[in-house]
């Protein structure tokens, strides 16, 4: 590639790193917008954007919002059978932890229905950990 009457290329006189920095940023930038349009869930949002997508689902609204792990999860409520179903994912496998404040529809013998719930996402997967009340299920970080 040339650049100007002399016939020199277009980075002679530009430091070589700022050339290729350049080209990468290009390419890099080009790589993400395409992968935004694609939908393709590559670009995972932040804890609160998760989180506003599961409580929309809920009904309800956010009250916590966490970018963890499954094993931090697991720890925080261990022995909870909803998890069950992950029990194949590793420890580290990234996951959002969501409280939300929500009326859900019933609740046990003789109580209320919950209005507050613990969602963990993985990936777009939301399961359901626990739903209790706001003032017995405090929003606890992982």
């Amino acid at each position: 590639m040339t650049g100007g009457l002399e016939g020199r290329p277009a980075s002679e006189g530009r430091p070589r790193h700022k050339v290729i920095w350049t080209s990468v940023s290009r390419w890099l930038g080009v790589l993400l917008v395409g992968l935004a349009a694609c939908g393709c869930g590559w670009l995972p949002g932040s804890a609160e954007d998760v989180c506003s997508r599961v409580a929309q689902a809920y009904g309800g609204t956010v009250a916590g919002a966490f970018a963890t792990d499954l094993g931090r999860i697991r720890n925080l409520v261990p022995g909870q059978s909803s998890l069950d179903s992950l029990a194949e994912l590793p420890a580290t496998q990234a996951a959002t932890l969501c409280y939300l404040d929500a009326e859900l529809k019933k609740g046990g013998p003789g109580l209320p229905p919950p209005n507050r719930v613990v969602v963990a996402s993985i990936d777009g997967n939301d399961v359901l950990i626990v739903a209790g009340y706001r003032d017995t299920l405090p929003v606890t970080a992982p």
